[in-house]
């Protein structure tokens, strides 16, 4: 099969909502009676405003297929969402996910369902494993104002559409409060972590200036008082969150150093 580019990201095709619904409805025959056909109707009903009646013209199907396919597109990944809860309640979710997931990627959308149920923007695995690792990292309770903060970058991430400026501007502000937070300076800017770390060879020579760089190129593209206009690509906005992830995970380890 060829690869097919992950770049939709501001649209759910109309044959991709079809392929959606029957997944759903496959799912629910397979769910041996626990999950009903009229509560796939009732809750893509009452989500998307279309209301709910006793007995809907054409049947349960036709209608769940009118209500998506009338929906704004940012809307139908919401009903994906939703209707994680639901198959997750009868056991199938993970064959939801698997269906789901098969379907974006064949269609080129540039999310994916993760093991909880939520929407989150596909990168590659090495990059997507960085950013898992530091997730995981951000546990420990004295780099909690950096946590907050990249997930705020994170939401921004995944948005839908992306919030492109915002994800980078929260990604570098975890990264200058971890940093701040690793070298016990609070009170610090990300440059002058960056003359402390370097001078005492805490971190290395080639580190520090691809720090620097992300330094200047912040502030000139994405930071509060930008001299540049935000124009940045969209794979470049993927290097600034991850590259701003790995970094953090540098400055934690160094904290515990």
């Amino acid at each position: 099969m060829p690869r097919v580019d992950r770049n939709i990201d501001d649209d759910a095709p109309g044959p991709m909502r079809q392929e959606l619904i029957d997944l759903v409805f496959h799912l629910v025959g397979q769910s041996g009676g626990r999950l009903h056909d009229r509560r796939i109707y009732e809750v893509t009903g009452l989500m998307f405003g279309a209301g709910i009646t006793a007995n809907p013209n054409g049947g349960y199907v036709a209608r769940v297929s009118r209500d998506v396919g009338a929906a704004n597109w940012s809307r139908v990944y919401d009903w994906v969402s939703r209707l994680w809860t639901e198959f997750e309640q009868v056991g199938l979710q993970f064959s939801y996910r698997e269906g789901v997931n098969a379907i974006l990627g064949a269609n080129g959308v540039a999310w994916e369902l993760d093991e909880s149920g939520h929407l989150r923007r596909i990168l590659p695995g090495p990059l997507r494993q960085g950013v898992d690792a530091l997730n995981a990292a951000l546990g420990d309770a004295r780099f909690a104002a950096a946590r907050q903060t990249f997930d705020l970058a994170t939401e921004a991430f995944n948005g839908r559409p992306r919030r492109d400026r915002d994800a980078c501007a929260n990604a570098y502000d975890a990264l200058e409060s971890a940093a701040k937070i690793a070298v016990a300076m609070p009170r610090a800017t990300l440059g002058e972590v960056l003359n402390t770390v370097g001078s005492r060879g805490d971190v290395s020579a080639q580190a520090v200036r691809i720090l620097r760089a992300i330094e200047v190129f912040g502030h000139n593209t994405f930071r509060h008082g930008g001299v540049e206009p935000f124009a940045l690509a969209s794979a470049e906005v993927d290097f600034v969150y991850t590259t701003c992830a790995a970094a953090i995970l540098v400055f934690m380890h160094l904290g515990r150093s």
